[in-house]
């Protein structure tokens, strides 16, 4: 499999990925982390799929309404790439995070598969106690399957 990043000349983050084989039922699918943190505005657990600008721009809006001032968004050309997100929603600590480890691609039935991995604190660790928001967006090749996600232990 082939990955090529490069930006797009409106400055924005293109992925495109060429398969060697796609009689393969499975097929892991590049992606890069845009976005990661403990503090997002998104304060429920919720799984997002972004396929259009549109979208985009109201998420990055809620994601960082609790930021003065407002982020730049990240520019994403969604002819090419879509933008998924995990939110876990409010957690006890300043030391939970989470991180997207695997996209893949199924075939029969097709469908995207988002596994991700919540990390919290080791019993004893000193953690600020404050209620956090950990979230990860990443970009991915711009596919129209359905997208499931799955939490890893």
């Amino acid at each position: 499999m082939v990955l090529c990043l490069a930006l797009s000349a409106c400055g924005g983050v293109v992925i495109s990925t060429v398969f060697g084989d796609f009689g393969s039922d499975v097929v892991p699918i590049e992606f890069q982390t845009i976005a990661g943190n403990s503090s997002s505005a998104i304060t429920q657990p919720r799984f997002v799929v972004i396929r259009n600008i549109f979208d985009w721009e109201s998420l990055w809006r809620e994601h960082t309404g609790n930021v003065t001032p407002l982020p730049s968004l990240p520019q994403i050309n969604f002819h090419q790439n879509m933008v998924i997100a995990v939110f876990l929603g409010n957690r006890p600590s300043s030391c939970y995070s989470v991180a997207v480890e695997r996209v893949t691609l199924f075939r029969d039935p097709d469908r995207i598969e988002v596994e991700f991995r919540e990390f919290a604190p080791p019993v004893g660790l000193l953690c600020a106690t404050v209620i956090t928001n950990p979230s990860a967006l990443i970009v991915t090749p711009y596919f129209s399957e359905s997208v499931q996600f799955g939490r890893l232990n």
